[in-house]
């Protein structure tokens, strides 16, 4: 029996690694590659200023909202909203502290929103800030009933933990950095801000891990169902 030589030339298989991703991340429902304007993460960040607007108007110091003064808005404690002040459910979520708490949520929907918009369905974003909102509002009533909470930043935190599963899992970056010098980055608008302490880091960490969590099962649902 005779050998057969077989030349395989390598330099002629080509395979670029992006046409994968793209085919992967086309083929689940949840996730696409949407060129279009990032209308959501732009009308977020124009209604978060136009809301700040309001709190400081007519006021001295533009930097520090003075909570115990807002003429438009009222901000609830957990004992409040329990007593019947159901409307602070929804103004203490997109109310800030201060200026550089409306820093921190703008750069989180400018660094990790745009980028989100790009590969996960408006959907998909909408329903991981609903379950972002409930979460922040009953650990808020029944954690710590007795202070005023603010959750902007932390709701939007969300998107941070996103991020990393979604650059994690397809290896796509903002930037081409190595993803624990991203991480870094990510974790810098919070630790900066006024509202280091536990209260805020615990919600800071449930939002967080909820984007991670929901990322994960829809990914892992479409792995089942597409049979990668």
């Amino acid at each position: 029996m005779e050998n057969e030589n077989y030349n395989l030339d390598i330099d002629t298989i080509k395979i670029d690694k992006d046409d994968i991703v793209k085919n992967l991340i086309k083929k689940r429902p949840v996730f696409t590659n949407n060129e279009a304007f990032p209308w959501l993460m732009i009308g977020s960040i124009i209604f978060y200023v136009l809301f700040y607007v309001l709190l400081v108007y007519g006021k001295n110091n533009f930097v520090d909202v003075d909570l115990s003064s807002l003429n438009l808005f009222s901000v609830y404690t957990g004992y409040d909203i329990i007593n019947g002040n159901y409307f602070g459910v929804i103004t203490n979520i997109f109310i800030h502290r201060s200026l550089w708490d409306l820093v921190n949520t703008i750069f989180v929907l400018l660094f990790c929103g745009f980028f989100m918009e790009r590969y996960i369905k408006r959907n998909v974003i909408v329903f991981i800030y609903v379950l972002s909102i409930i979460s922040f509002n009953l650990i808020s009533i029944f954690v710590y009933p007795d202070q005023y909470y603010l959750g902007s930043f932390t709701i939007v935190s969300s998107l941070i933990g996103m991020c990393i599963y979604f650059c994690y899992r397809f290896r796509r970056f903002i930037f081409k950095i190595d993803r624990y010098i991203y991480i870094s980055l990510m974790f810098i608008g919070f630790f900066i801000s006024y509202m280091v302490d536990f209260y805020s880091i615990l919600q800071f960490l449930v939002s967080y891990l909820i984007g991670i969590f929901v990322m994960f099962v829809l990914d892992t649902k479409c792995l089942r169902n597409n049979k990668y």
